[in-house]
């Protein structure tokens, strides 16, 4: 169908298929080039018959459109990562240090040492809310310590280690303000806060 000789449609600028339509005999693909008006360029003004290349037409028109694209956007700063070292009292049932502080948004990396030598009891690092903690509480002493995963109470938590042992939780600082941390095994006794600046 494609090969009549009175078809109106060609897929190429073929000379034998030109050849072939006298509408196509006037139509030649350099009648096609630019039809830019003359204008001051390397070593003189364009012609209009001097050939154009097409990509570097296209670079002219298209730079003054993304540079600006290009140049406006600042390059996104990265997340801050804090780093919070907190372990158990040597044998006793408190946290060595009851106070850390991060900052809002921070990648927070904390790692809980479990430095008890004696006391075999595995302890915990959790984070909650301040007005989830007395239910919390209430709860873990309930079902000895058993941390849900699906709470929605708990920020995040490390898992329970025994003695000698590290665990790490990471997690991002939720927005400014005080927050409880506790061990689920010992709600009452190993607590603190976690103050998060703006």
């Amino acid at each position: 169908m494609w090969d009549r000789p009175d078809s109106q449609f060609y897929w190429t600028w073929d000379r034998k298929i030109a050849s072939r339509c006298p509408k196509l005999k006037h139509l030649h693909p350099l009648s096609l080039r630019s039809t830019i008006p003359a204008m001051p360029f390397r070593g003189g003004p364009l012609r209009r018959d001097a050939p154009v290349a097409r990509r570097r037409l296209l670079f002219v028109m298209l730079a003054p459109l993304l540079i600006p694209l290009g140049c406006g956007r600042g390059q996104k700063s990265a997340q801050k990562v804090v780093d919070l070292y907190i372990e158990t009292d040597g044998d006793f049932i408190a946290f060595k240090t009851d106070t850390l502080t991060c900052p809002t948004g921070a990648l927070v990396r904390l790692t809980f040492h479990h430095a008890g030598r004696l006391v075999t009891v595995r302890h915990n690092w959790l984070l909650t809310r301040a007005d989830q903690l007395e239910a919390l509480s209430k709860d873990f002493a309930a079902n000895d310590g058993v941390v849900a995963r699906d709470d929605p109470r708990v920020i995040t938590a490390t898992p329970l280690c025994d003695k000698g042992e590290s665990v790490m939780v990471q997690f991002t600082a939720p927005s400014p303000g005080d927050y409880p941390f506790l061990c689920s095994t010992h709600p009452e006794d190993m607590r603190g806060i976690l103050h998060v600046t703006k």
